[in-house]
């Protein structure tokens, strides 16, 4: 079991998707699936952003059906703005 973080430096699914390839550094459970590795990379070859989206929630529905990670919490900020 590991207590790992991540935090994303772009606006993509894939930020956190990536982690989970073979070819990873961070795929600490060492999860390996070739349908959702094939689907990851049609989605990032994918010029349609509704088509890509598409491909992007498939590789994300197989990790959860594999339960390749269990996360204990999320992190969360909380931001106090005052409107005028």
């Amino acid at each position: 079991m590991a207590w790992p973080g991540w935090q994303a430096d772009f606006d993509d699914a894939s930020n956190f998707l990536d982690l989970f390839t073979v070819s990873s550094g961070n795929n600490w459970g060492r999860y390996a699936n070739p349908a959702f590795e094939k689907a990851l990379a049609e989605a990032q070859s994918d010029v349609d952003l509704e088509s890509r989206g598409r491909k992007l929630a498939e590789a994300e529905a197989m990790l959860m059906h594999d339960h390749a990670f269990m996360p204990l919490f999320y992190w969360v900020t909380g931001n106090l703005v005052r409107r005028m």
